[in-house]
């Protein structure tokens, strides 16, 4: 509610408007969308302790994926977008655009470069994965070694991690508007 408008900054000094309002839009029915970010991202974890890369690395492109399109869908809601124009706009445009050119044209802050490159690679490796298109590496080495690629992969991982803290303070950021803590402390209060 708050994040689409219907409840306002103001709204959280006041228990009682806050509470007429909840009601209000209670009474009148909601849409609940199921987000699945936080066991997504449990899924990706539970691979890399398993030393699992490729399959960590699809469930935290998914991530990435689910994210960037939670950002644009809440922005185009704000904007009183349809929910038939919100998704074909979701579904035609690629990735990359949605991190840089899309953000700009909704009026939001410019994503970090580093975090989206990471965000990049790890979709490009989700996609390599998943279809089966992976680049050949020369063979350098008669025997593989493995110590160095699971470095490389733990690197990779780090990356990863870093990016999602990054993602999730964005949308943060844009959602709540630096209110977060305010609504929850309101919220609390209702209880």
């Amino acid at each position: 509610m708050f994040i689409h408008g219907d409840i306002k900054e103001d709204d959280l000094n006041d228990p009682h408007v806050l509470k007429t309002k909840m009601l209000s839009m209670l009474n009148n029915g909601i849409s609940i969308v199921v987000d699945h970010r936080s066991t997504i991202l449990d899924q990706a974890e539970i691979f890399v302790s398993q030393l699992r890369y490729e399959y960590a690395k699809v469930f935290f492109a998914t991530y990435f994926e689910h994210s960037i399109n939670s950002i644009i869908s809440t922005q185009l809601s704000k904007n009183r977008i349809s929910e038939k124009s919100k998704n074909e706009l979701i579904k035609s445009i690629s990735l990359p655009a949605k991190y840089t050119w899309l953000l700009e044209l909704l009026g939001l802050p410019k994503f970090n470069e580093t975090y989206r490159k990471t965000i990049a690679s790890t979709a490009d490796a989700r996609n390599a994965f998943l279809h089966y298109k992976f680049t050949p590496e020369p063979d350098t080495d008669k025997i593989p070694n493995l110590d160095r690629e699971n470095k490389r992969n733990i690197s990779e991982i780090e990356n990863i991690r870093k990016a999602v803290r990054y993602t999730k303070s964005y949308e943060a950021k844009i959602t709540y508007r630096k209110n977060k803590r305010r609504l929850t402390s309101a919220l609390n209060k209702l209880a």
